[in-house]
């Protein structure tokens, strides 16, 4: 448990470092102000993020990216309040930290990128949490390093495909409970007692998957593309330490109570005996989320404004999918002015951005507005 914490600890450190934040929404200050409406354009540095067949679209790209978006306030009461836990080794404790829904993801990335071949390196850590009270709870937080090869290759000026090989680690820790009866045996008799009753754990590993990738030209101003993004070729085995109610110790706090049931029950709703963790060794094999990505892209004449619209559909039974739009308005090919949106699980984000350019310099900011959370993007490189 006390090594949980220190995870999850050093997760929202690492977010607060990078002025990042919630949900995987992507990367890249040009695709974010569009609202992540990315997969039929892949044209910039983020491509092999995006859709690596965009690949084929480049020459020579050089792209470092930051940025996130999540609810900062309900992050730093969370990381406030699990500073001060005086015992971590405690479901009680968790608990009383009485922390509502609230969630952040960060994301720091670079790559180098050719017309057809790139090498990409980025991280995109996150935690979540529907609330911890003294009822239920849950906690999960995910930092995962990604190293991505990508190749792509244009069969016609028509038709594109690419694919990332990626190798990826990760540190994955979970908290949950809930109060339930447990059954507890002293002197031959079984009595029910109400406690919190669930697991905290975390592990660390690496597996591989792959992202592949089509772009596809109806005309010089439509494209449609598609990406399924995560398919395994192994599934991450990770290794760690798993911690669960303590049974054994409730029982004997019964008998140091003279085996008096209600005693121990209004000692657990008190907060005056803490319900302690047992741990263990533990490994599992986690599989990454695979996504469906479907886009289109339309570049209309004389203006050259750019509209784009994705639908992204996790294969994840408990998942929702996805809808981005974007458009950006190029002004005498210097300055980009954008504005998109996207959904999440429970509201809409908008989402607006500016660009500029100078010569093979390029600068993207984009800026990312909910009801609950908000969040920047910068990017900034060489394109040729």
């Amino acid at each position: 448990m006390k090594k949980f914490l220190v995870i999850s600890v050093a997760l929202l450190l690492l977010m607060a470092s990078t002025q990042a934040a919630i949900a995987s929404t992507g990367m890249g200050g040009r695709a974010m102000g569009m609202g992540g409406a990315f997969t039929a354009v892949a044209d910039d540095g983020t491509a092999a993020y995006w859709n690596p067949a965009g690949l084929t679209q480049l020459k020579f790209g050089l792209t470092p990216t930051f940025g996130g978006v999540g609810d900062w306030d309900g992050i730093m009461d969370l990381m406030d309040k699990m500073g001060k836990l005086e015992n971590p080794g405690s479901f009680t404790e968790l608990g009383e930290l009485e922390i509502k829904k609230t969630g952040a993801l960060a994301n720091l990335g670079a790559g180098l990128n050719f017309r057809g071949f790139a090498l990409n390196i980025y991280t995109d850590p996150n935690i979540d949490t529907a609330g911890l009270s003294d009822k239920n709870g849950d906690l999960n937080g995910n930092v995962p390093v990604i190293v991505s090869l990508s190749l792509a290759r244009e069969f016609t000026d028509l038709i594109g495909v690419g694919v990332n090989i990626k190798s990826v680690s990760l540190a994955r820790a979970n908290a949950g409970y809930q109060m339930e009866k447990i059954k507890l045996e002293y002197e031959g008799v079984s009595e029910d007692i109400e406690a919190p009753y669930g697991e905290v754990k975390y592990g660390v590993g690496t597996g591989f998957a792959l992202d592949l990738g089509g772009l596809f030209k109806i005309s010089d101003r439509i494209r449609v593309g598609a990406v399924l993004r995560n398919l395994s070729l192994s599934g991450i085995k990770l290794a760690g330490q798993r911690s669960s109610t303590n049974t054994k110790d409730l029982e004997n706090k019964l008998k140091d109570l003279e085996d008096d049931p209600a005693a121990l029950q209004k000692a657990i709703d008190d907060g005056t005996i803490d319900v302690l963790l047992t741990n263990e060794a533990y490994t599992e094999t986690y599989q990454l989320p695979t996504v469906l990505a479907l886009g289109g892209a339309l570049k209309l004449p004389v203006v050259g404004t750019l509209l784009a619209a994705d639908y992204q559909i996790p294969f994840s039974n408990d998942a929702k999918g996805s809808f981005h739009v974007g458009l950006e308005q190029p002004i005498l090919n210097l300055i980009f002015l954008r504005v998109g949106g996207y959904t999440t699980d429970d509201e809409f984000c908008l989402t607006a951005g500016v660009g500029g350019k100078l010569g093979p310099l390029l600068l993207d900011l984009a800026a990312v507005q909910g009801k609950e959370r908000s969040g920047y993007f910068l990017t900034g490189g060489l394109k040729f």
